[in-house]
């Protein structure tokens, strides 16, 4: 029978589990190391959560909710039915898809102050990547060990983000507004990768206190905007 969730307990196993799934990746993860961060015996974790199935499941849903949880969620959280999470997982492929098109669209071309246009581009994007940094890497984390996610998540989903770049980028080329490289899919790339580092990734970088976000975003935008207006 499920029961109310103790005041704290709900984050607390958010943040340990996604802890020990970014650090260890899905398959090396064991209840017991989730148990151990969250500082409970093994038997009293499944009393909050089913299985690793279900903990990872609720680790992806809310990993980025920063204190925006529902208020009257019951424990334990149960294991999802098949096709679930891969259903979370596309569901949020669909929204990042959405954000990448909509902050590419808007750099006009034509514009006359392009350096704004672009600079509006980077941090919007710089901006996305970092509000959903942590399930990010947890997918990153995770998807290898689960072939089907794998497929989804690294097979779909940066590819089709970078496609979406490259042809926004070709049109900027050749209308001008940008200075021309060799080849469109390679700038697209180095792009995309630059602002997801210093968005995302770095974060669980051995030396991510030399920056913090706003010098970060500062840098990236400035050699980003230099290097694509010439």
């Amino acid at each position: 029978m499920p029961r109310s969730i103790p005041k704290d307990r709900i984050p607390q196993l958010l943040e340990a589990g996604i802890a020990v799934f970014i650090a260890q990746g899905y398959r090396r993860t064991q209840m017991e190391d989730v148990a151990h961060a969250l500082g409970v015996a093994k038997g009293t974790l499944y009393g909050y959560v089913e299985s690793k199935e279900a903990l990872f499941h609720a680790a992806l849903q809310y990993a980025d909710a920063a204190g925006t949880l529902p208020k009257h969620l019951e424990l334990p959280f149960p294991t999802p039915p098949a096709e679930a999470t891969l259903a979370l997982v596309r569901a949020r492929l669909a929204r990042d898809l959405e954000a990448v098109e909509s902050l590419a669209t808007k750099f006009d071309p034509a514009s006359r102050n392009p350096a704004a246009e672009l600079e509006s581009l980077i941090r919007g994007l710089f901006e996305h990547l970092s509000n959903g940094r942590r399930a990010t890497k947890l997918l990153d984390a995770c998807a290898p060990d689960q072939p089907e996610l794998f497929d989804v998540w690294c097979g779909d989903a940066r590819a089709r983000q970078l496609a979406i770049l490259t042809r926004h980028l070709e049109r900027c080329f050749e209308s001008g507004a940008l200075r021309e490289l060799p080849d469109p899919a390679v700038a697209a790339r180095l792009f995309y990768e630059t602002i997801a580092f210093w968005a995302i990734h770095r974060h669980w970088d051995a030396l991510q206190e030399l920056a913090s976000d706003e010098d970060a975003e500062a840098v990236v935008v400035g050699v980003l905007t230099r290097g694509f207006l010439g």
